[in-house]
């Protein structure tokens, strides 16, 4: 509840002089207490809000890579003023920066992911049976 105006239902309600709760608080009960239930509640909707924007992302990424295949990499579109490397890399680091502000909500743990991609490597390398990899 906010500190200033206990009436509202918010952490923080943005009056002068109103302060966001201390962050420092933990989690120690096994049932979250009122203030852990909203914390939770309001990064479930960023969480939401993440997976939209993923969802689009990977959509728009999907759809460059299918252009690729389709057409090359080097293939601008008429009216287009980048070929599709261009723009698949765009959707790529557009996706990269949602990963990144997961990892800041502390929702991905990068060192996992980083432990993760070697393992991704050797999959690739064994199942990918109809092409060899360059070099």
């Amino acid at each position: 509840m906010c500190k200033c105006t206990p009436s509202l239902r918010t952490l923080f309600c943005g009056r002068p002089g109103c302060e966001w709760p201390d962050q420092g608080a933990s989690f120690t009960s096994a049932l979250p207490s009122p203030y852990e239930r909203e914390l939770l509640d309001i990064a479930g909707e960023e969480l939401a809000e993440i997976v939209t924007e993923c969802s689009t992302i990977c959509a728009a990424a999907i759809t460059r890579i299918s252009k690729i295949k389709r057409f090359g990499a080097t293939e601008t579109q008429p009216g287009q003023s980048f070929d599709n490397v261009h723009r698949l890399s765009e959707e790529i680091g557009d996706l990269m920066e949602v990963i990144d502000q997961l990892a800041k909500l502390g929702l991905v743990s990068m060192d996992v992911v980083e432990m993760q991609k070697p393992l991704k490597r050797a999959k690739l390398r064994r199942f990918m049976l109809h092409a060899r990899e360059p070099g």
